[in-house]
């Protein structure tokens, strides 16, 4: 039998539920009509779209322009976007857009991948011997000081 790679939301589904874990990864068995997981990927790759914009156009804060950045988003995403999440993950997206901006200077690779072995070591995503993997939502590099920005936490709403 293989090991199963980690990621933080594999130890964060078993730490909340065991039972939850061994059901979605061990017995895969099929989820309901709004796959949280699926939500969620979705509302990741929609701010990573806005922010991806934001760098290429050299704008730390661009709430004007959701809406062409979803049309767009909606229009490229590969597998396209499920009816019941669209109006959902657009409001979000809305809210993420008045509340953030980012110091383009610092910004790294929006939702930036990381894959190593059990011994440290870089690889591929899905190389057979991962270990670890994990997506990083917004890396700031500023010298040789770095932050890891989580969409979950650690932002304040500006007025």
């Amino acid at each position: 039998m293989s090991r199963m790679a980690l990621s933080y939301s594999r130890y964060r589904r078993y730490t909340e539920c065991a039972w939850a874990f061994r059901t979605e990864y061990l017995d895969k068995v099929p989820k309901g009509p709004v796959d949280i997981l699926e939500m969620g990927i979705l509302d990741h790759e929609a701010i990573e779209a806005y922010v991806t914009h934001c760098l290429t156009t050299k704008q730390d804060f661009a709430p004007q322009d959701v809406e062409a950045v979803w049309t767009a988003f909606v229009r490229t995403r590969n597998g396209g976007v499920p009816a019941a999440l669209a109006a959902p993950t657009l409001a979000l997206l809305r809210r993420f857009a008045t509340s953030h901006h980012f110091p383009l200077d610092q910004v790294w690779r929006p939702e930036a991948e990381l894959a190593v072995t059990y011994d440290g070591q870089p690889c591929d995503w899905f190389a057979p011997d991962v270990f670890l993997r994990a997506k990083l939502d917004l890396p700031l590099v500023n010298g040789w000081d770095a932050t890891i920005i989580d969409w979950k936490c650690g932002w304040a709403v500006l007025p």
